[in-house]
């Protein structure tokens, strides 16, 4: 086992590694600690490499492992008790037992390291050999950097002992201002109280056939989260930037979208959207429309504005989920799939809600009428399941053939799962010339239900 250091060679830590090592060998609980953050090829040393690997293999099968049997495993035939007396010295090498995932922590961040110089090193050697083919390279580059850092992001478990003070501390503050909503809310009163509020960790998946609505309903939580004080990331695949904020003061001021574009709004029309421009300019909403997004420049994104955030809370909206660049696979179902645990990790990484968009695969023949399920996302039904939450949007309206489709139409939100509470299905209305949905009030209620009746049959 080579214990020099020099510079010029790839980051590693001899000390550490034989630290590790003897550790593992002195007690059950640091070798279960080693094996199950570190792999063999974690290790500078290949020898040492191979005695983890074997040490790993003896833990597995639940045999006893220290020096003595390690030794009989490995070499069989030691004369004069050499190897035995090697293994014996990376006992004594080790400092203190109980510090052993402080040297965990020093040859995973050393083997990371290395493999990044690695990706790098092959970086430059593809994009040379490979014309024409550069933003392929740099989404694989991307995927593998990806997979090489995950791991540095290790959580440890904790007690109920040690959970209890902060949670005792939400549930006082919780019962203090006596609302019964936590977190981002949609800006419905029924929606909110199934919902409970979208909370920090949490993945919450918006979807809807396309043209129902979903990045209206997006852009609309993201102004009212703000309003509370929030900070939100709006990450749009689809739209440009600008088409964003159009649709916001549109949506805001209440002003025909259609009008603003044909310049027809009029005085009164000038007016709302002055004051829909100094109510938006005041919130604290980021858009980031660069297309072909990764989901790893996505995560390097969200790491980067979270950490400027000063302990303010925020929210990450993702639209939409089918356009996002995932880890290269020869399924797009498994990309899909990847794609929507990477962001749960992401959420609970980063302890902030995600708000993601997602399609809904189109009606087969027939079932236009019916209220979609979250049996129809589009590419994967993983993606309920990594979900804290799932709220379809439904316009059944959409369907409706000639001239008279109306400008103001009943919509459904339809919350087909709900980790912390229950599911149902809550009425509201969509108007299709400002682009917005809002509460079904009172008095419209029976006039835009018998409409619906007439319109469907029902």
């Amino acid at each position: 086992m080579s214990d020099k250091e020099d510079d010029r060679i790839p980051p590693h830590s001899p000390t550490a590694e034989r630290a590790v090592l003897g550790a593992a060998l002195a007690d059950p609980w640091a070798l279960g600690i080693a094996q199950e953050k570190l792999e063999p090829g974690d290790f500078y040393d290949s020898e040492r490499g191979r005695l983890f690997q074997v040490m790993r293999e003896m833990f597995a099968a639940g045999e006893i492992v220290d020096s003595i049997t390690l030794a009989a495993k490995i070499k069989p035939d030691d004369p004069g008790g050499a190897f035995l007396s090697r293994l014996n010295a990376l006992i004594e090498s080790c400092p203190a037992v109980a510090t052993v995932e402080r040297y965990v922590r020093i040859v995973v961040d050393n083997a990371t390291a290395r493999k990044v110089l690695t990706l790098s090193t092959a970086i430059g050697r593809d994009i040379g050999s490979r014309p024409g083919e550069a933003a392929e390279v740099l989404r694989e580059f991307e995927s593998a950097i990806y997979a090489a850092t995950t791991r540095l992001h290790h959580r440890e478990p904790q007690s109920f002992a040690q959970l209890m003070p902060k949670m005792m501390d939400a549930i006082e503050d919780w019962n203090k201002d006596g609302s019964h909503v936590r977190g981002v809310r949609f800006g419905f009163a029924s929606v909110d109280m199934m919902i409970g509020g979208i909370l920090p960790s949490n993945l919450c998946v918006l979807a809807g056939e396309p043209g129902h609505g979903k990045t209206t309903l997006a852009i609309q939580v993201a102004i009212s989260t703000a309003r509370a004080g929030w900070r939100v990331l709006y990450c749009t695949l689809e739209m440009d930037a600008r088409e964003v904020l159009l649709h916001a003061i549109a949506a805001r001021a209440a002003v025909s979208l259609t009008a603003i574009r044909a310049g027809g709004i009029g005085l009164d029309g000038h007016g709302k959207m002055l004051a829909a421009e100094h109510a938006l300019e005041a919130l604290d909403v980021q858009v980031d429309d660069t297309p072909a997004l990764a989901s790893v420049a996505l995560r390097a994104k969200a790491i980067r504005w979270q950490a400027s955030a000063s302990g303010s809370p925020g929210l990450l909206i993702i639209d939409h989920l089918q356009l996002l660049a995932g880890p290269r696979s020869d399924s797009r179902r498994l990309e899909i799939s990847a794609l929507a645990n990477g962001l749960k990790a992401l959420a609970k990484e980063l302890g902030i809600p995600i708000l993601l968009l997602s399609q809904l695969s189109r009606p087969r023949e027939g079932e236009a009428k019916r209220r979609p399920t979250y049996h129809r996302l589009k590419e994967s039904g993983d993606i309920e399941a990594a979900a804290d939450q799932v709220l379809l949007v439904w316009r059944p309206g959409r369907y409706l053939e000639g001239p008279d489709i109306p400008r103001v139409e009943l919509a459904e939100l339809v919350l087909a799962k709900n980790r912390n509470g229950p599911t149902g299905v809550r009425t509201v209305v969509f108007d299709g010339e400002t682009l917005s949905f809002r509460s079904l009030a009172p008095e419209e209620a029976k006039v835009l239900t018998q409409d619906a009746k007439q319109e469907w049959g029902g």
